[in-house]
């Protein structure tokens, strides 16, 4: 519904405006949501909760970030090639650097189990925040830019996670045939026929 009042465009994934706090993704599309809850997975360890004070709502999901970039203006409709096969939003471990953002696969593999378990930098689990200092031991995520997280698709919902696609539909998936061995084909290249 937004893209069809936005001259068919995607809204930014964050509106970052000099003396105005950044916003996520979640304060422009709420007139078509209308609950903050939306946003929080029932099953995620963290949750915003129904707070429209608070900066970011990003813990559960995140976003296909060349669809949704940061700052800018987002794709349009007809740049979408494959709506049916594109993964607009699904579950996410949030890297603490670049909350809301569903990562490609060519930015390397997830560095946890598909499930957030055994963190190779920890040996934690993490559910929905990567590098959470209060779910790792004491000091073990030294930096929350060093490693990154990589595809950070999480399986949150027995051993799948929930993926939405740009033409509506929804599915449940397993996180190797998201990731397809680090190739963004099928399933984010979306300007490729």
């Amino acid at each position: 519904m937004y893209c069809q009042d936005y001259d068919e465009t995607a809204p930014m994934l964050y509106a970052i405006n000099v003396g105005i706090i950044p916003r996520d993704i979640s304060f422009r599309i709420m007139p078509y949501v209308s609950n903050y809850n939306v946003f929080d997975c029932p099953s995620s360890n963290r949750k915003v909760g129904n707070n429209p004070n608070t900066t970011y709502h990003a813990y559960s999901y995140g976003y296909h970030t060349g669809i949704f970039p940061s700052g800018s203006v987002g794709k349009t409709l007809g740049e979408i090639k494959r709506p049916a096969e594109i993964a607009m939003m699904g579950d996410v471990c949030q890297d603490r650097n670049l909350l809301g953002r569903l990562r490609m696969p060519s930015q390397g593999p997830f560095l946890c189990d598909p499930d957030g378990s055994n963190c190779q930098v920890c040996g934690g689990t993490h559910n929905s925040l990567f590098a959470d200092p209060t779910t790792g031991p004491t000091g073990t995520h030294s930096s929350i830019y060093s490693p990154a997280v990589g595809f950070n698709f999480l399986e949150r919902h027995n051993g799948t996670g929930n993926v939405a696609f740009f033409d509506g539909h929804a599915k449940a998936m397993k996180h190797m045939e998201l990731y397809q061995n680090g190739e963004n084909h099928p399933y984010f290249d979306y300007a490729t026929k």
